[in-house]
């Protein structure tokens, strides 16, 4: 029986809202938005947690949610400045709320909601579960319930160390964060694998090498690894809320 059922909240707000959301197409080449009722994404967020727990056989659950501020935007202006203009669902914010009032939640502050998956899965070992879509969890060694492919996985902490240096090679268009150019994340794997069981250091000069092969500084691999990565147990102060960034 799992323990706890750590859930990623911000992509469950979307499900629920994006769902009574549709674009209409008009013969006459315009396009509009049908919104449906908010009690209609309360359900099918509530059902879509329903199913979440049940699959994962949760004895014990808490929705984490992202703060209002992120401490990316301090290391880098460019983190995620695409997403400034996307639209938003119209049931986005009273949906959050409505999961916040009627269920455990953690939302710590200048953290993403990543970040407490990560942080409570290191501090709580086996008997924590993340549940999320993102596969930008898999740098962080436990237990991943993917519950858009219904697919558990369990990461070693030599396949998280790996991820997240491959990552950090990669970058992740999705939050404009670059990476060195020329490599994805296939190239960034076949350099980086054969060094697996190997030491931070070692990994990360490996980072620094083929960024330095494509003229670009130390200074700006770091802030490329700082932005990719998901912090772990001891890389947060619960009591002043600061994160401990990468090599700092």
């Amino acid at each position: 029986m799992t323990r706890l059922v750590v859930v990623d909240a911000d992509i469950l707000v979307y499900y629920g809202a994006w769902a009574v959301q549709f674009s209409i197409a008009w013969p006459n080449g315009s396009r509009s938005t049908a919104v449906g009722p908010f009690g209609e994404a309360c359900r099918v967020a509530e059902a879509k947690l329903r199913d979440i727990l049940r699959r994962t056989r949760a004895k014990d659950y808490v929705l984490a949610f992202s703060d209002n501020r992120d401490f990316r935007y301090k290391v880098s202006r460019e983190y995620q400045l695409s997403r400034a203009d996307r639209p938003q669902p119209e049931h986005k914010a009273e949906l959050l709320d409505y999961l916040k009032l009627r269920h455990p939640h953690q939302s710590w502050p200048w953290l993403e909601a990543d970040d407490v998956l990560g942080i409570m899965a290191t501090e709580g070992g086996r008997g924590v579960v993340m549940a999320t879509v993102d596969k930008d969890l898999l740098q962080i060694p436990g237990t991943i319930y993917f519950w858009n492919r219904d697919k558990t996985v369990h990461v070693s902490e030599e396949d998280g160390d790996i991820a997240f240096f491959c990552q950090a090679l990669a970058g992740d268009p999705v939050d404009d964060i670059r990476g060195a150019p020329g490599i994805g994340p296939v190239r960034a794997k076949a350099l980086l694998e054969p060094l697996r069981g190997k030491d931070h250091d070692t990994l990360w000069a490996k980072v620094l090498e083929a960024y330095a092969e494509r003229g670009l500084s130390e200074s700006y691999a770091l802030e490329q690894a700082r932005l990719v990565r998901i912090l772990r147990s001891g890389e947060y102060d619960m009591k002043t809320h600061t994160p401990k960034l990468y090599r700092s």
